[in-house]
């Protein structure tokens, strides 16, 4: 059987919105983790206890190879 030939424009494109797309979820994903950690830190507070929380930059946190 013949191997389909991809065109490569439309190879990058589809690349291309991949990559849009994961950056978009890692922006949101950065987010909500930033908002539950400024929960704990608020919640802790609230009950005496002192909390620190440190998020990193999302492409610090998700790795699409290795995973999270």
């Amino acid at each position: 059987m013949a191997q389909q030939k991809t065109d490569p424009k439309l190879e990058q494109a589809l690349t291309r919105g991949d990559l849009a797309i994961r950056q978009a979820n890692l922006g949101r994903a950065t987010a909500v983790l930033r908002a539950l950690g400024k929960m704990i830190v608020e919640a802790s507070a609230t009950i005496g206890v002192e909390a620190h929380v440190v998020i990193h930059d999302g492409d610090k946190i998700y790795d699409p190879a290795d995973g999270a």
